[in-house]
């Protein structure tokens, strides 16, 4: 299975891609009005969701740009925290471009490293 991190720019430039087939396939139209134009997409009903931000998306760029520049997914990054036993914001902000607040850091150690929780992970 890929990583999120290099799936995510992936789909993202495959809807972009997709955006610029849609006036090739018009133009086909236009060319033969014969033709049934079906469009749909297979990562569009997926779950993944790519919304954008503001009320016209333009506050969207900051944020969907910073996928390209992830080099770890929330899950291998949770995975090695929980084998080390500490998240280490250094690292995660690192991988994500995320600055983890000390709350957030907190809350991570208070959810997922309970001795417990690394008694089971041990097994």
């Amino acid at each position: 299975m890929r990583d999120m991190v290099t799936i995510l720019p992936l789909i993202l430039h495959e809807l972009l891609e997709f955006d610029d087939c849609i006036p090739i396939a018009l133009e086909y139209l236009r060319n033969d009005p014969d033709t049934l134009l079906i469009i749909t997409t297979d990562h569009g009903t997926g779950g993944c969701q790519l919304n954008g931000a503001g009320p016209a998306y333009v506050d969207s760029g900051p944020a969907l740009d910073g996928i390209n520049d992830m080099t770890g997914s929330f899950e291998a990054l949770e995975q090695k925290f929980i084998a080390t036993g500490q998240f280490d914001a250094e690292v995660f902000t690192k991988a994500t471009g995320i600055v983890a607040t000390p709350n957030q850091a907190a809350r991570f150690k208070q959810r997922w490293m309970t001795p417990s929780r690394l008694i089971s992970l041990a097994r």
